[in-house]
């Protein structure tokens, strides 16, 4: 399965959709077992962040970038 998302370029969506879905199946774990006194929709979408700061984005990037290039 994963040979034929590498032969049609399309690995990159299947690691994020993975990803997508066990983050959420956390997510909806950790509600059901918390009282948090809000509903599904409010806990996750609180859980959510709204605004992504692109400097920082790009900091963390190149942080990962300098590790994986075995710099500090």
């Amino acid at each position: 399965m994963l040979d034929g998302f590498i032969s049609t370029g399309r690995l990159c969506g299947f690691i994020d959709e993975f990803f997508d879905m066990c983050s959420e199946e956390r997510l909806w774990e950790f509600w059901l077992h918390k009282n948090t006194g809000r509903s599904w929709e409010d806990f996750r979408l609180a859980c959510i962040p709204q605004d992504i700061d692109v400097k920082q984005l790009e900091d963390a990037v190149k942080e990962i970038e300098d590790v994986l290039s075995g710099g500090e």
